[in-house]
């Protein structure tokens, strides 16, 4: 488990703490159960995933099962609530705010939702959740655009601070000759450290989230690729390998934040899968093959031993840090998003095209992740799983804000929130199911 510095300047809080202190049911992820996706474009706040167990959330049978049958709290809203609560706000006025989140005089939010006091309860009737899990928290996500976009989304959803960061200073932007969409983005929820800058597309430096210290940053890399094929990429940056970017890029990045504030990184989501399928389709055209075929036997094993590194290495440089792993989304054709785009050829179509994308590599790619995080005893957010059937709510290969935005947050926050209390207070069949391990990684060890 996870231990962390903390004290009375309220610049982290301790997950040892709030694992001896958790005394609710053994827990489990309504995410990875059989559901659906409620939502509605005109109220963000009610974008969830919403397990088939759950016929009624507020019912005190429901409540009290399972927290698999139970969708996960709003985060977002209750983020919202604490947004433009000061941080020069009396300690206890703050503490309490972050305990329980709701309006206050410190806050105003927004009026009345259909005649019910969301600005003190969720659409269910719950109240916000508990919020003290994130304080001084860094929050790492190791991907692609997806996940850059998945931090953008938050960024607008609670009106947060953003911007992109040298890799070697956080307190300095990125050189000027890197493309900023390669370059790690952070998003602040109540930073006690400002940045001295702002190069953020809509910066918003006037939410202080009650002092709650959260940093949530971004990793991207170009897949598994070790070869340096993307290098040529106008937003391509050395070193290509991901392990050495783990090395020399991410770990030295999170060393600043633990001068900062005493702690690496609390939380790591991993995703690989999009930028490895558009290398096997460029191998595929350089041979004049199609991709209508699925990955062969060399390919499989190719990205298994490859993943596996990245993972080995991730696990070493931080020992103690809980990894989990996102599953890769299914495309489809929907604007032209399996496309490979090329100057001259409208939207891919032509000579050369190649389908990057095709649902069976997909497929196999999902099904690989999950084979390795298996093997590796790391939790696994099937997004392909909770995707799927909403390939029409993307941009190209991009899920939307709403719901895909809304919905990657939401459980972002809940596998923080069910780590911070420790996987002892897990369901122990949900720990078996998926082979969960023990903390720290060498231990090598599984529930």
């Amino acid at each position: 488990m996870i231990s962390t510095i903390s004290g009375s300047n309220g610049r982290s809080t301790s997950w040892t703490k709030l694992s001896q202190n958790y005394k609710g049911f053994p827990i489990c992820d309504p995410f990875s159960e059989p559901g659906t996706i409620d939502f509605n474009t005109t109220n963000y706040d009610d974008v969830n995933w919403i397990p088939f167990k759950s016929s009624s959330p507020t019912t005190s049978k429901t409540m009290k099962s399972s927290t698999c049958t139970t969708p996960s709290p709003d985060y977002l809203s209750a983020l919202r609530l604490i947004s433009q609560v000061p941080i020069s706000a009396p300690l206890s006025q703050r503490e309490k705010l972050i305990h329980q989140p709701s309006s206050s005089s410190l806050n105003h939010t927004e009026s009345n939702q259909e005649g019910q006091d969301r600005n003190r309860v969720d659409k269910w009737g719950r109240p916000y959740p508990d919020l003290t899990f994130l304080r001084g928290k860094t929050i790492l996500l190791i991907g692609d655009s997806v996940d850059r976009n998945s931090l953008e989304h938050l960024h607008e959803l609670v009106h947060a601070d953003v911007r992109s960061l040298s890799y070697h200073d956080i307190n300095r932007p990125p050189s000027k000759q890197w493309d900023p969409r390669s370059t790690p983005w952070e998003v602040n929820l109540g930073l006690l450290n400002p940045r001295n800058y702002s190069n953020a597309s809509a910066p918003n430096n006037l939410r202080s989230f009650a002092g709650l210290n959260c940093k949530l940053i971004n990793g991207f890399f170009y897949g598994l690729d070790d070869i340096d094929e993307f290098s040529v990429q106008s937003d391509w940056h050395p070193p290509g390998l991901a392990e050495s970017r783990v090395r020399e890029l991410y770990a030295p990045m999170m060393k600043k934040y633990g001068e900062e504030d005493g702690a690496g990184p609390s939380f790591i989501m991993l995703q690989s899968g999009l930028w490895d399928l558009a290398f096997f389709g460029r191998r595929n055209r350089q041979r004049n093959e199609s991709t209508s075929d699925p990955l062969g036997q060399e390919d499989l094993e190719w990205w298994q031993t490859r993943f596996r590194s990245l993972i080995k290495t991730i696990k070493f440089t931080w020992p103690d840090t809980p990894l989990w792993i996102r599953t890769t989304h299914r495309i489809g054709e929907q604007f032209w998003a399996a496309h490979d785009w090329q100057a001259g050829l409208k939207h891919g179509l032509g000579k050369g095209f190649v389908n990057f994308f095709p649902d069976h590599r997909v497929h196999q790619i999902r099904q690989l992740q999950i084979l390795v995080a298996n093997q590796e005893g790391l939790p696994i957010f099937d997004f392909y799983n909770l995707w799927e059937g909403y390939q029409h709510f993307q941009d190209k290969v991009h899920p939307l804000k709403v719901p895909g935005g809304v919905l990657m947050n939401q459980a972002l926050f809940y596998h923080v929130w069910m780590e911070s209390i420790g996987r002892f207070n897990w369901d122990p069949q949900y720990l078996k199911r998926n082979r969960i391990g023990k903390l720290p990684h060498h231990l090598n060890e599984f529930y």
